[in-house]
């Protein structure tokens, strides 16, 4: 699945989308150059789900991290 998004809030509203529809244990893997909104995604993701956005660090170069 390839999402383009044309800015950080709809970045932002994807991942606070994400939050609400997966299941406990699901595993997301983020593909994408530097700079494409990774991390982004991931702090509203995480922010969604009740975490702090500064504990979500850039997934690049990394693979796999694991948030509980």
């Amino acid at each position: 699945l390839t999402i383009d998004l044309p800015d950080l809030d709809a970045t932002e509203a994807l991942g606070q989308a994400l939050a609400r529809s997966v299941e406990p244990g699901t595993t997301i893997v983020l593909t994408g150059s530097l700079g494409a909104g990774k991390t982004r995604l991931m702090q509203a993701f995480a922010t969604a789900l009740g975490a702090p956005r500064e504990e979500v660090v850039s997934p690049t170069f990394v693979l796999c991290r694991r948030y509980e």
